[in-house]
């Protein structure tokens, strides 16, 4: 039994009940997302069975053949079958089902909007060089003098709150530019800070969490901010991403990001990375004996595309997506995926997306101050079409790999902590 198969079962569930209702249509990925926003009981039960369904299947001989073939012109190691990784890919299994349950597919409305809006800003992009010149969209951000405090919140340590106004906003005309600005929490941007309370010269750590992250009672557990801020000595600011935590946009479930609308998650990334970029003019003005900026997930993509616009001391990418369109499609049940209107829109997010793309351009920060982590079973980030992708843009650097999952390194372990410890010793003054 192959993964690849066992993918397929759940897959053909769900294309054949997105096509039920166009028997004599022709079908298209906007009927056919929109049918899949009302899985029948079938399908969710199917779901629940899937994660262990594919995780058998990605243990099998012939799967662990095929991985080990297509790693190998990568020079990325092969994990072995054992226990612990079963544990590890089926605890991303259980997400992914997870987020496919929860997180509805666009509407057929929304689906031919976000047609037009691709298209449209297609244009505008080209016309205007920024699919070749991320820096020319993003623009350079003013600088942060003063943030407001924001309350603090003690467990799992004690963090302080910032907010601050981001003032980013997508170009004048820009197509999606009045639905982004309708999300007036995300307009605040927040962070909170572990600081110490000397007046010593210090070296600062920005850790952006990935998706579904975002809360000061989850973040600083999860990234460790307690032991970078006791152990190694360093000012820890811990920022929230676009459509995160205190900044999440209204009640609904259609409005996320990373999301299936091109134009949302253009201006998702964009923004997250002109307000790390912001925090970072703030911690310039305390005097740092180093900067790094760490992050997990869509965190690595921001990291990478700061380290790509600003020299930073250390930068850090774990786990990291860098091709969000390909993520997406990987993640999308084969008989979607080669529908025509699919295809399309999908080329034209992956032009559009290279305008906040950290693999357009040479990166700022130095070879020898990147460093990236990844795991070998990750069943939400594939290594290949996309860690890979940014070690060999980064003329590969220092890279651990682990054999793990995205996400059950964070709860079963992975030997992350010390490979960034490390990373950290080597580019900035501890203690």
């Amino acid at each position: 039994m192959s993964n690849e198969g066992s993918e397929g079962v759940i897959d053909g569930m769900r294309g054949a009940e997105a096509g039920d209702d166009e028997i004599g249509e022709e079908r298209s990925a906007a009927r056919s997302l929109a049918t899949m926003r009302r899985p029948s009981l079938a399908v969710q039960l199917a779901s629940m069975v899937q994660p262990l369904w594919r995780t058998i299947g990605y243990l099998s001989p012939g799967a662990s053949s095929r991985r080990a073939r297509r790693y190998a012109p990568h020079d990325v190691p092969t994990p072995g079958p054992s226990p612990r990784l079963a544990a590890h890919v089926l605890t991303d299994e259980m997400f992914l089902a997870a987020f496919k349950l929860i997180r509805k597919p666009p509407t057929a409305e929304a689906f031919r909007q976000i047609e037009l809006e691709v298209d449209d800003a297609l244009a505008m992009f080209r016309e205007r060089g920024w699919l070749d010149d991320p820096a020319a969209y993003l623009g350079d951000p003013p600088p942060l003098a003063d943030p407001e405090r924001s309350g603090s919140v003690d467990w799992p340590v004690r963090v302080q709150g910032l907010k601050f106004a981001s003032e980013w906003e997508p170009h004048e005309g820009e197509p999606g530019r009045e639905r982004w600005l309708s999300y007036d929490a995300n307009r605040t941007a927040h962070a909170y800070v572990l600081r110490h309370g000397d007046d010593r010269p210090r070296s600062w750590l920005v850790c952006v969490h990935g998706t579904a992250m975002g809360r000061p009672e989850v973040d600083p557990l999860l990234l460790r901010a307690k032991h970078l801020y006791s152990d190694l000595g360093l000012n820890v600011v811990l920022p929230i991403l676009p459509l995160h935590g205190a900044r999440g946009g209204p009640r609904s479930w259609d409005v996320q990001f990373p999301t299936v609308d091109v134009l949302d998650n253009v201006h998702g990334l964009a923004q997250a990375a002109w307000d790390v970029r912001r925090l970072l003019s703030w911690i310039r003005t305390h005097e740092p004996t180093g900067i790094a900026v760490t992050g997990l997930s869509l965190g690595g993509y921001v990291a990478a595309l700061v380290a790509a616009l600003e020299p930073l001391d250390c930068v850090i990418a774990g786990m990291p997506a860098v091709d969000f369109p390909r993520v997406l499609r990987r993640h999308t049940p084969r008989e979607i995926r080669v529908l025509d209107d699919f295809r399309l829109l999908g080329e034209k997010a992956d032009l559009l997306h290279r305008a906040v793309s950290p693999l357009v351009v040479p990166p700022a920060t130095a070879p020898e101050r990147r460093f990236i982590y990844a795991g070998t079973a990750d069943r939400l980030v594939d290594p290949v079409e996309q860690t890979v992708e940014l070690w060999e843009h980064w003329g590969r650097p220092t890279i651990k790999w682990l054999h793990a999952g995205h996400v059950g390194h964070l709860l079963m372990g992975g030997g992350v902590g010390g490979f960034v410890d490390d990373a950290l010793g080597r580019c900035l003054p501890l203690g």
